[in-house]
């Protein structure tokens, strides 16, 4: 019991920076960035400012990552098979703008099975006697095992796809507004990149990249529509490529751009005000309801119960 207590206790330690050093990998990356599209040098005594997270818990986890990506490469070489699954999971991950490989992710899956089966082994051990109910509690936590990863991975998919629809027309106006004032597409991306946040602009920030490295506008832009699958962000892309690809003035683009996005965004907005109702109408029902039936017919049915008594 000691030791399956230590053991959740190390697990959670783990799961607490890995959620906690989230914001600080972003802000690192970001900055990162900035550093390497304006060729800025980097000091060896920034590394001792550095949070613990990032000088020792993450290496130490990309080292097993990459034991893990070795061992399953090697499994995959003598069975002659192609590992398919981890394309598919490596596009999910970028979707929904997890900064891992899917090797690492797995290894994030394995550490939370693990918790989630020592918490409920110890729940069904110190909760109930019963054969049954623990044997329900574990096939609750194998559940829990099952679906939390799957759903996680969605909402954060659904989430990033919902903030970069809403991101882009303010996008638009920045880099129009920053090309009226004279600079060109990439120096007005830049721009935008430097004073804006989200995953829209971290997607920017890659884009930008990828074009300083060598890689031509049109395919960076293309990339950067295959990377996300968001329809908006695809139709910006396919804009700006004919804008460039005709010779048209990319403001006016830029402009119609955002006025038809801002006009989707409003009817979603409107389209989820009108679903607000339907979707209150079960809570109500289970949860609303019965109190009121109880303080409307309680008295009744008590003075019923006490004219037949």
């Amino acid at each position: 019991m000691v030791i399956m207590i230590i053991s959740i206790a190390g697990f959670m330690f783990l799961l607490t920076l890995l959620i906690f050093g989230k914001t600080l990998r972003a802000e690192s990356y970001k900055r990162d960035q900035m550093r390497a599209m304006r060729n800025e040098v980097k000091y060896l005594d920034e590394e001792l400012e550095k949070p613990f997270f990032q000088r020792f818990i993450q290496p130490l986890w990309k080292k097993m990552a990459k034991g893990l990506s070795r061992m399953a490469s090697r499994m995959n070489r003598k069975s002659g098979k192609k590992n398919n699954a981890n394309s598919v999971l490596e596009a999910q991950l970028k979707k929904a703008g997890i900064k891992m490989g899917p090797h690492e992710y797995q290894l994030m899956k394995m550490f939370f099975y693990g918790i989630i089966l020592s918490g409920g082994i110890f729940a069904a051990l110190s909760l109930s006697d019963d054969v049954r109910i623990q044997l329900l509690m574990l096939l609750a936590a194998m559940m829990a095992m099952v679906t939390i990863p799957r759903y996680f991975l969605k909402a954060k998919i659904k989430k990033r796809t919902e903030a970069i629809q809403n991101d882009l027309p303010n996008v638009m106006d920045v880099l129009s507004v920053s090309i009226e004032a004279g600079l060109g597409f990439d120096a007005a991306v830049l721009r935008a990149v430097d004073k804006l946040e989200g995953p829209l602009i971290d997607e920017l920030a890659q884009m930008a990249k990828e074009i300083q490295m060598g890689l031509s506008r049109r395919d960076a832009l293309t990339a950067l529509g295959e990377r996300n699958e968001v329809s908006e962000l695809q139709m910006f892309v396919s804009a700006v490529v004919q804008s460039e690809q005709f010779g048209t003035p990319i403001k006016n683009v830029l402009n119609s751009q955002a006025k038809q996005l801002r006009t989707s965004r409003k009817q979603r907005a409107q389209e989820k005000g009108m679903k607000a109702p339907i979707k209150m109408t079960l809570p109500m029902v289970i949860f609303i309801f019965p109190v009121i039936f109880i303080i409307l017919l309680g008295p009744t049915v008590i003075n019923i119960i006490d004219e037949f008594m």
